[in-house]
């Protein structure tokens, strides 16, 4: 990993270094902003040299804020993207690898989504990314490459099993982002997967737990700011937000944020920060954002309502999908007031290197190690990394009306709490890649 750098660089610069680099790779953008009840939204789309759309995307925040980070995530899809073709004739970055040896890995034992598909096809030869660890000197790991590309139909790996399709309803760019320095991309990309397993456990909290209880934030114990943003987000979507506390125990502080009122599905946003303010801050950015997604793109909303109607057969993955507000707010308890230095962080800042060594040692402590892989070029300024975290979970995924089941540690979580009722064994169980679906 490249040496560490110790502060963010100003928005300004940062946006200066990727438009230069965007120039350097024949690469133009056209940035649209919006503004909703003072919040900005931007969206980017990407083109070639010839004109051809390489990416889309989308940011939030303040003016500038909103148009550097629609510019970074049109980046980082594109390097995403062409990464993982290159990827594709190297055999240092990629393998092809029998499933039953993947599963074989000690770092995966936890990894209920390896095991699946060598239980299914131990002899299925699966293209493997090479994820690399981020701090220490444990061994490279190997990790099926779908898992972390949604985009793989598009650019399919010659040779590479073809029984696992069912499984690429797991696949998702979740933990992928961009910076100004490779531990920058890293700290992003680390906190938006601790953001996924903490909504993943929130949702077996709020409906595989018959005892589950969200905790909701109440605005009136928030600081004077982001009470002001509570309120600039109640313009922009009709009504007030409903924030709850995902915090798992892994001691990083995560939000998730969703309209007080049934709305368009799928309508959401979460934040994990070591900082709490930056975590809700985002949750909120992102609620905005996926709003003014949805209501600009009905077709969106019948198609997430079709999912919706596919799943009257399991109540909990229903229930999941469509995040009922009134549902949560009946059974909610209020999670407890903090002083504002807690929100801030005691306002101190220390650093991209020490955020991101203090978000690891949290990790490490509980047992999880963290590998990346980078997507584009070393000598690049802006990097583009996937964090991978064994033992995460993505049941986050149901909230876009997949039927998938927990993929880590909520696995064991999840059957333990069917143990204690009778309503998985009631309720049919459809086939997803050889495994049941609760």
């Amino acid at each position: 990993m490249e040496g560490l750098r110790t502060r963010r660089m100003p928005l300004r610069d940062a946006v200066a270094v990727l438009q230069a680099e965007l120039a350097g790779h024949g690469l133009s953008a056209e940035v649209v902003e919006r503004e909703r009840g003072g919040i900005g939204v931007t969206r980017c789309v990407l083109r070639d040299s010839r004109g051809r759309v390489v990416a889309r995307s989308s940011g939030r925040g303040s003016g500038a804020e909103a148009a550097a980070g629609a510019l970074f995530e049109a980046w980082e899809h594109h390097c995403h993207k062409s990464g993982f073709a290159a990827f594709r004739d190297d055999g240092t970055r990629m393998r092809r690898i029998p499933a039953g040896e993947i599963a074989g890995q000690p770092a995966l034992a936890d990894d209920a989504l390896v095991h699946r598909l060598a239980a299914d096809l131990p002899n299925s030869r699966i293209a493997c990314l090479r994820f690399d660890p981020v701090h220490g000197d444990a061994d490279p790991l190997w990790y099926p490459g779908f898992a972390r590309f949604p985009w793989y139909l598009q650019y399919p790996v010659v040779d590479d099993g073809t029984g696992y399709h069912a499984y690429l309803r797991y696949a998702t760019n979740f933990g992928t982002a961009a910076g100004t320095s490779e531990p920058e991309a890293l700290l992003h990309a680390l906190l938006e997967a601790v953001e996924g397993d903490a909504l993943s456990h929130a949702l077996l909290d709020w409906y595989a737990d018959p005892g589950g209880r969200p905790r909701r934030v109440r605005p009136d114990d928030l600081p004077a700011d982001l009470r002001r943003l509570c309120d600039d987000v109640e313009q922009a979507i009709g009504c007030s937000p409903l924030i709850l506390e995902t915090t798992t125990g892994l001691g990083i502080p995560a939000f998730h944020a969703l309209p007080s009122r049934p709305a368009h599905l799928g309508v959401g946003g979460g934040g994990a920060s070591p900082i709490p303010a930056h975590a809700l801050a985002r949750a909120l950015g992102e609620l905005v954002q996926a709003h003014v997604t949805v209501t600009e793109d009905p077709d969106r909303d019948r198609h997430l309502r079709r999912r919706l109607d596919r799943l009257g057969g399991w109540p909990l993955l229903r229930r999941c999908a469509t995040l009922d507000p009134g549902d949560l707010i009946a059974r909610s308890e209020h999670a407890r007031s903090r002083p504002r230095s807690w929100w801030e962080a005691a306002g101190t800042d220390p650093g991209v290197a020490a955020r991101l060594a203090a978000a690891t040692g949290a990790l490490a402590r509980e047992g999880f190690r963290c590998y990346y892989v980078r997507w584009n070029e070393r000598d690049s300024p802006v990097p583009v990394v996937t964090v991978l975290v064994p033992g995460f979970e993505t049941f986050f995924l149901s909230r876009s009306g997949i039927p998938v089941l927990p993929t880590g540690r909520g696995a064991r979580r999840l059957l333990r709490e069917s143990a204690r009722t009778d309503r998985a064994a009631a309720a049919p169980v459809p086939e997803a890649g050889g495994a049941p679906i609760p």
